[in-house]
């Protein structure tokens, strides 16, 4: 059976080297368990995967976390990035659709096909409770320059790409709080960033007001 799992750059070192082993699948708004997560859809789009970008203090406070002084906004890695592909035996993996309706909360169920898609979406979807070695991999590819190349020929860093877009969409919900924590080189960035109103103030009045930003935070 032909299965597709994508996954973030930054993962792949130790994919590489272990497999996948690793995955969230939800059961409740708060619980998850480890699975690894695949679909039939080779293209991956419209499933409800993250891209890179900062936590929001609204999805952090949804999800009942807060930060401590020192502690850095989380990032969500960008899991559109890789896409491996397998070729299992059915016996080896469970639909999801299936196995849901009887081990995930009603409503947590109703959300993440939602947020992923829809229920066609959620009908391509199959989950893995053993571990996938490197070994049974046919095939590891990464999106570089809107295309699918082999991971022998992707010429970028095994590292999460933060762009500038998403530096200043992450400052205009956090302000300069958003420097905590940041490594030098992105901080560095970002202080540059920060110069040229030009750019803060369309995301400014599109994300928070201008009282948010002096404050450092927004009501989001």
């Amino acid at each position: 059976m032909k299965l597709y799992h994508f996954t973030a750059i930054s993962h792949m070192k130790a994919i590489m080297s272990e497999g996948l082993t690793k995955g969230e699948m939800p059961v409740s708004a708060t619980r998850s368990v480890n699975a690894v997560n695949f679909t039939t859809d080779k293209t991956g789009v419209g499933h409800g995967l993250c891209r890179a970008k900062f936590a929001t203090p609204g999805f952090l406070s949804r999800k009942g976390h807060s930060l401590g002084v020192r502690d850095q906004v989380p990032m969500f890695a960008d899991k559109h990035k890789v896409r491996i592909t397998v070729d299992l035996d059915r016996s080896r993996v469970t639909r999801w659709m299936r196995w849901a309706k009887s081990n995930v909360e009603p409503s947590a169920m109703t959300a993440l096909i939602a947020s992923g898609g829809g229920t066609a979406k959620a009908r391509t979807w199959y989950f893995a409770n053993r571990p996938i070695c490197p070994t049974e991999f046919e095939d590891v590819e990464v999106r570089q320059d809107g295309r699918w190349v082999d991971i022998l020929d992707y010429e970028g860093p095994l590292t999460e790409t933060i762009t500038d877009k998403v530096l200043m969409d992450g400052y205009a919900h956090w302000g300069r709080r958003l420097l905590t924590g940041l490594p030098k080189e992105l901080g560095a960035r970002l202080e540059n960033l920060i110069e040229h109103q030009d750019y803060i103030e369309p995301i400014q009045s599109r994300c928070c007001g201008r009282s948010d930003m002096a404050r450092g935070g927004s009501s989001v």
